[in-house]
């Protein structure tokens, strides 16, 4: 059976190069924590906060895309890396479903999706976290 990326992962991925964008003009620098509030990309708009390193997240963060979907959890160059849960509504209340478990390169790489009517899908090595 072929694995298929939810589409919410892609809009997150946009939101995360829009941040970039920030940083190529400038607006975001430094290593602090830092808050971007409403920064616009494409059709959304979001919410980042947490730590950088030379101006891509870094580290312990939370992004909330404002038309769906929030992650929590742990960035490296700019991308989810490491442990996190990503929801594809503001809370694991209001989702349809959630991932739990390690990123890689900014994908979901080894954890379980979880869906609200009760059913569970183990992910395991995704291919897209190897690119």
């Amino acid at each position: 059976m072929r694995k298929v990326m939810p589409p919410i992962i892609t809009t997150l991925l946009i939101a995360v190069v829009a941040l970039l964008a920030l940083y190529a003009m400038g607006l975001l620098d430094g290593d602090d924590i830092i808050q971007v509030a409403d920064a616009e990309y494409g059709s959304g708009a979001f919410t980042y906060s947490g730590g950088t390193k030379d101006g891509l997240f870094s580290g312990n963060g939370t992004i909330d895309i404002l038309d769906g979907g929030f992650f929590t959890g742990n960035f490296k160059e700019g991308r989810f890396s490491g442990e996190g849960i990503y929801y594809s509504g503001d809370s694991a209340e209001n989702s349809e479903w959630y991932f739990e478990g390690a990123f890689q390169n900014g994908f979901p790489h080894n954890g379980v999706f979880y869906f609200s009517n009760g059913e569970e899908l183990v992910w395991e090595d995704s291919p897209a976290a190897e690119n």
